[in-house]
């Protein structure tokens, strides 16, 4: 049996930007996921 994932990412990153200069750009990121793999075969 050939189970082929229905929904595949790969490498996913989100960061958020934590302190910001008097400009309001921002300085400092927090990186709430960094580099997660995930794949959902059908069934799960």
């Amino acid at each position: 049996m050939v189970t082929e994932a229905i929904i595949c990412l790969e490498q996913v990153k989100t960061h958020f930007p934590y302190r910001k200069n008097f400009w309001g750009q921002p300085t400092q990121w927090v990186r709430a996921v960094d580099g997660v793999n995930l794949a959902i075969v059908a069934g799960e």
